[in-house]
């Protein structure tokens, strides 16, 4: 059975040196019979759409170039549905380092070391972690979840608790609810801002104006029926 590869390779990697250390490699697959496609990256938001052609192919995928480009090509992997939020989440921990954050909750302030803070009006949210197990939609108030900052390994100990809504019984976690939220946080790097999975830029310095979140009760009219 005749192998398929194709070499994705970053030309800028190693002062430019990557291209030139692929022909030999290439020309010596090809002499043993091997389909050889090799693809000069334009960056990474193309890598994704290369990866997917060569692997609908069933090519082997080979990564020419430096860590960044190794990186680009194994987050665009994935994995079973079922396994992306955990992986993620172990991924992040990684390179997690503890932020200030200063959390109003209808006009009372707080501060926290946290890892995370979370606001939600749900109970569940990545696949089925229950990370607020008390919320509920229709309640007219906010549950805010901070997870405070505790170590790596402690962080990773306490991940599974969080399907099952336990985590909220540990002492580094505090729940509070309101109708109003105002969230500020510093940390050594900008720290990421989401909502409902959707990046929203990073969170707001304590200096800054917060980030607000704010119950609108009977802002949506909806109609519901069993099928």
């Amino acid at each position: 059975m005749t192998r398929h590869f194709t070499f994705l390779v970053n030309p800028a990697s190693g002062g430019g040196a990557a291209p030139q250390a692929v022909i030999p490699v290439a020309r010596l697959l090809r002499e043993a019979g091997a389909r050889v496609e090799v693809t000069y990256s334009p960056g990474p938001h193309a890598v994704r759409e290369l990866l997917e052609a060569a692997q609908s192919r069933g090519d082997v995928v080979v990564s020419v170039g430096g860590d960044g480009m190794l990186s680009s090509l194994v987050d665009r992997v994935r994995l079973p549905k079922k396994l992306q939020y955990p992986y993620a989440a172990v991924r992040s921990l990684a390179s997690y380092q503890p932020g200030r954050y200063r959390v109003s909750v209808d006009g009372v302030d707080q501060e926290y070391a946290a890892a995370t803070v979370v606001i939600a009006n749900s109970a569940y949210y990545g696949k089925g972690m229950k990370i607020a197990p008390a919320a509920v939609i229709d309640d007219g108030v906010l549950d805010v979840v901070v997870i405070e900052a505790a170590s790596r390994l402690e962080l990773l100990r306490s991940l599974p608790t969080v399907y099952d809504g336990t985590h909220v019984n540990r002492p580094e976690v505090t729940v509070l609810r309101g109708k109003r939220v105002e969230l500020r946080g510093d940390a050594r790097n900008p720290i990421p801002l989401g909502g409902d999975g959707e990046a929203l830029g990073v969170l707001p310095g304590l200096d800054s104006e917060p980030a607000v979140v704010e119950i609108q009760p009977g802002a949506l009219c909806v109609i519901a029926g069993s099928p």
